[in-house]
């Protein structure tokens, strides 16, 4: 139910609501175990843009729901190969994994990657940013788990050619930022080479789109510098800050704001073109709350 009511609301922020992520039930077979289960899951879905620590904003709920085994909590993240299989079996079964039944999916999955590659791998540390992405209303949880991913992420070396060690380590600075250690997320955002990020997109001619995606990247990547070094002057440890989230998402959280009667509406939310914008909400929404579309 928690997935349909995060699908039902995207697809009031979302013009494009042909894109949006629609709920679809599937079997799964858990790979320790042999049980059948179902889940729900999305054949599609769209994003547009995303907050500082990575999470996007789109027609599902992020980050994506993973099926987990009822009987043993086996977080299926991925698929396994059947060499694997002993090895996750023995995880899954042995006492430390038994004993993180309260962690989120994506906590669990970053421990059982973590322990099942063999070689070095960003996989751990990305699936822990998104442990993070889950516990938004639990501040406590959150910060423990920011905390852990900061601690790790920051050990991986960052290499110019590598865009995922750019980005993580721009992730890292973010969450030191949100747990209020300002200093170290400072120092931390210093250390991203920008001449490597300061690139020319080439021409598209069909044959260099990786090419085209990276250079998109590595510019996005630079303009986000800036606003999260503004952020850690201020002394901000917000997860959506209105300046760094995108401009749909700042309107529509301006609106709530103006809703809920706050007394103290931030500075981008009292411009006259916010304002328009906010109007323009609260009439589209009181249209779609009327009687007869009202979700029942």
């Amino acid at each position: 139910m928690k997935i349909l009511r995060a699908a039902a609301a995207c697809l009031v922020m979302i013009p494009a609501a042909a894109h949006a992520g629609m709920p679809i039930e599937v079997e799964k077979t858990c790979p320790v175990g042999g049980e059948t289960f179902r889940h729900v899951e999305t054949g599609s879905y769209s994003t547009f843009g995303s907050r500082p620590d990575g999470r996007p904003y789109g027609s599902w709920y992020f980050p994506m729901p993973l099926a987990e085994c009822p009987e043993n909590a086996l977080v299926m993240y991925r698929n396994f190969e059947e060499d694997e299989i002993a090895e996750l079996t023995r995880l899954v079964l042995s006492d430390a994994y038994q004993a993180m039944r309260g962690e989120t999916t994506y906590y669990r999955a970053s421990w059982l990657e973590e322990r099942m590659q063999s070689t070095a791998s960003l996989a751990p540390v990305f699936l822990m940013m998104r442990a993070a992405w889950q516990v938004d209303e639990a501040p406590e949880i959150k910060t423990r788990y920011q905390t852990e991913f900061a601690q790790r992420a920051g050990n991986v070396p960052v290499v110019p050619d590598d865009l995922d060690t750019l980005f993580l380590r721009f992730r890292v600075a973010n969450a030191l930022r949100e747990t209020g250690q300002f200093t170290d997320a400072a120092s931390s955002l210093n250390t991203i080479p920008t001449a490597s990020l300061d690139v020319t997109v080439p021409e598209p001619d069909g044959d260099n789109y990786n090419d085209v995606r990276d250079a998109e990247a590595r510019l996005f990547l630079l303009s986000q510098i800036e606003p999260l070094h503004l952020l850690i002057e201020a002394g901000d440890t917000s997860s959506e800050p209105l300046s760094m989230i995108p401009p749909r998402m700042a309107e529509y959280r301006c609106y709530e704001m103006a809703e809920e009667d706050s007394a103290d509406l931030p500075e981008l939310c009292l411009s006259d073109e916010m304002q328009e914008r906010v109007a323009e909400i609260r009439e589209s929404r009181s249209d779609w709350r009327t009687p007869d579309t009202r979700p029942r």
